[in-house]
């Protein structure tokens, strides 16, 4: 199909790669790089729910609007209530999602 563009050429064009690692991570301070999440579970199209997590357990999730043209982040910082990665993918759609700056402990 000509023209069509496979939403994960969409995120990786706009974030750089959803896998990648990028060349300069981005730390929060008291946190951990950016690089240190996995990519663990991808779901939908718009919004595409990203879930990431560290070996550790820290996890992160983005939402990206492709119609807003926005990434969006949640973590345990606007989510208190999810301790554990796995509770907070299941509940990715009603997470509190902010700003990258406005988290703490990443």
């Amino acid at each position: 199909m000509s023209g069509v563009v496979d939403f994960r050429t969409q995120i990786e064009d706009v974030v750089g790669s959803v896998m990648g690692v990028p060349s300069n991570p981005m730390v929060v301070t008291g946190g951990v790089p950016v690089s240190a999440y996995a990519l663990n579970d991808l779901d939908g199209t718009d919004p595409l729910y990203i879930g990431k997590a560290t070996s550790s357990g820290v996890w992160l999730v983005q939402k990206y609007s492709t119609a807003a043209g926005t990434m969006r982040y949640a973590n345990i910082s606007n989510n208190a209530g999810y301790a554990s990665y796995a509770s907070a993918w299941a509940a990715r759609a009603s997470l509190v999602y902010g700003l990258f700056q406005t988290l703490t402990g990443v």
